[in-house]
């Protein structure tokens, strides 16, 4: 058995489910009884189902209850289910396949645990008795089949019950708290778990969490501060709910803590001094009936902190409907709610509330967006909206293929990195259209569209220094040496981040590489004025290139020309890197053509002829 802390979950449903409530506007259907009706006033819809079937129990002109699959179209085709041949029945619970249980009468009065023939053709189940008992009355069934209730002896000891759904008499007796003499099983959520009460000689009642096994690992799961305590239901996140007796012996919906560990919530009224929960559903919407302050009795949702903020139903009808709405009994995941009150001509009749749909949320996905090369994304739907203000999910197709694959979860605003990005197949410079899905926590969803382009980093400008401390810098296109050149690193540059093999200047590469410090950069680094200022304590990157490379890079020049270079590389982050440097040239240069072979400057018959012996010669060789 999962054990959970009731306090914690109560905490964690409290918004949403409040919330909800008061953001929400309910339908009222007159589901009416049946026809006929002696006690049109004694009816009872006790079980709703997430498909809108409705089970109970009306009372006929006899006087004798009888089970009723009710029309929830407000047609009132309401159908008796019939008996085992006696004159009463009672439906008390369906599940979600449509199965109804409760108990029939024979022909000899005794009441029998019945699975019912909803088709009309009285083919129901006998589900038995439990051995030495002879009477049995089913009182809930889980989505599984499983069915639970109490079977009752000749000394009138009631027996919970976990019943074998095949009707063979395979029946668990669910055992009593130790010293008590009763026991009765009320409800079984979809894990098995199973609740209800304990009886003893003192006429006293405890909520009990029984062993399914039948094992006698019973827990009691006390009061809050009284005596008695009943649990009537048990959702499939363990959360029990019934009503329990405080310190001032006054009856109280509370929601018990399932450990036995006595951390029972209190849920409060309407203002007066008692109340009773019948009914909790998956989201922890909790209905029953509560005391106003001047003692009538009102169908409510209950705040499940205990903090009080209980609703009245007929708030959420509006009184110009002329409805009085007494008892809520089911309440099923969609938060449909049935229950028993006075309709506009004053008849006692069983009633319908549905939640008027809810209004689809409006997604945003604001943008356009781009995002550089090794960056990280911020996605922002935070102008999505939505009437009821309760956006459950942020989901984004960025890759444009139709699969929302980026779950934000609750997060309208959302960062995404370039690797993921990269890893969804997206490309640099390409305009992708991306989608935001926005969903609220009815389902309802809306799909908003934007762009998103991946571009190349801007380039970083850094301070390049060619021959470093030397004012100007002179460049002698005759020389056969090398060009120093040195990346000078400052306070917001590492130069231990650059990618060394990836500097060219003038689109020529580097021969060697070092670091050192040593000179200082200008302020203004794209500016040719130079300085002769040495080392200031920040590492630089030097270089060498060879210099005629230079020089034929640069091409045609006269002595005193001055030229900026560009420099161009890589940070480790694949973050481009840019800085320029004026060279003042010494000397004349000319690119040499090809055609002239002796290099003389100029091009004719010499250079021809020693074209016409080299060809010559190479002929030779080959024969």
């Amino acid at each position: 058995m999962r054990k959970k802390s009731i306090l914690v979950l109560a905490i964690a449903i409290l918004s949403s489910t409040t919330h909800l409530c008061n953001a929400t506007t309910y339908d009222i259907i007159d589901i009416g009884t049946l026809p006929n009706s002696m006690y049109s006033g004694i009816v009872y819809p006790l079980s709703i189902n997430n498909n809108g079937q409705i089970a109970g129990v009306a009372y006929d002109a006899s006087g004798h209850g009888q089970a009723v699959l009710f029309d929830s179209t407000g047609n009132q085709n309401n159908i008796a289910l019939g008996t085992f041949g006696g004159a009463s029945s009672d439906a008390i619970s369906i599940n979600n396949n449509g199965q109804i249980v409760g108990a029939a009468q024979t022909s000899t009065n005794y009441y029998k645990a019945t699975v019912f023939d909803t088709s009309g053709a009285g083919n129901h189940l006998d589900l038995g008795v439990l051995e030495g008992q002879r009477e049995s009355f089913a009182r809930a069934n889980n989505d599984n089949g499983q069915i639970v209730g109490y079977a009752r002896g000749s000394a009138g000891h009631y027996r919970a019950t976990l019943y074998d759904p095949t009707g063979n008499g395979n029946n668990t007796n669910l055992g009593i708290l130790p010293s008590w003499t009763a026991s009765y099983a009320e409800s079984i959520n979809n894990n098995g778990e199973i609740v209800g009460y304990s009886y003893n000689v003192s006429d006293m009642r405890r909520a009990t969490l029984f062993d399914i096994t039948g094992g006698g690992n019973i827990i009691d799961l006390g009061t809050i501060g009284g005596n008695y305590s009943y649990a009537y239901e048990i959702n499939d996140n363990d959360l029990i709910v019934g009503w329990a007796e405080d310190a001032s012996n006054r009856e109280r919906a509370t929601l018990f803590d399932i450990t036995g560990g006595g951390n029972n919530i209190d849920l409060g009224t309407l203002g007066g001094d008692e109340s009773w929960a019948r009914s909790i559903n998956s989201k922890g919407q909790i209905v029953g009936y509560s005391k106003d302050a001047l003692g009538y009795t009102h169908a409510t949702l209950f705040d499940p902190s205990g903090g009080f903020n209980n609703i009245n139903l007929n708030d959420l009808i509006g009184s110009d409907l002329g409805w009085t709405l007494h008892y809520a009994y089911s309440i099923n995941d969609h938060g449909w709610i049935v229950g028993k009150g006075v309709n506009p001509e004053g008849t006692h009749t069983a009633f319908l509330i549905v939640p008027e749909p809810a209004t689809p949320p409006t997604a945003d996905a604001d943008g356009p967006y781009s995002i550089y090369v090794g960056d990280t994304l911020t996605l922002d739907a935070s102008g999505s909206t939505d009437p009821d203000n309760d956006i459950a999910s942020f989901i984004w197709d960025l890759d444009d293929n139709g699969s929302f694959e980026t779950d934000a979860g609750g997060q309208a605003i959302f960062d995404v990195n370039y690797t993921y990005l990269q890893s969804l197949g997206l490309l640099v410079n390409n305009i992708y259209t991306i989608h935001l899905k926005v969903t609220d926590s009815e389902q309802q969803s809306d799909v908003n569209d934007s762009t998103l382009t991946i571009v190349p980093k801007p380039a970083l400008v850094v301070a390049v220094d060619i021959k470093p401390t030397s004012c100007p810098n002179p460049l002698n296109v005759k020389s056969s040496g090398v060009l120093p050149v040195a990346i000078l690193g400052s306070e917001d540059l590492d130069v231990s981040e650059i990618v060394p093999t990836s500097i060219q200047l003038a689109g020529i590469d580097a021969i060697r590489n070092d670091y050192e410090d040593v000179a200082t950069p200008l302020l203004d680094v794209n500016d040719c004025n130079c300085t002769k200022a040495g080392p200031d304590g920040y590492l630089d990157l030097t270089l060498k290139f060879k210099t005629q490379r230079i020089v034929e890079a640069i091409g045609e020049v006269n002595n005193g020309d001055v030229l900026t270079l560009q420099l161009t590389g890589v940070l480790f982050g694949e973050r481009p890197i840019e800085g320029t440097d004026c060279i003042l040239i010494r000397g004349k240069h000319k690119p040499l053509n090809q055609a002239d072979i002796n290099k003389d400057g100029v091009v004719n018959n010499i250079d021809f002829a020693i074209i016409a012996e080299n060809w010559l010669q190479y002929s030779i060789a080959e024969d």
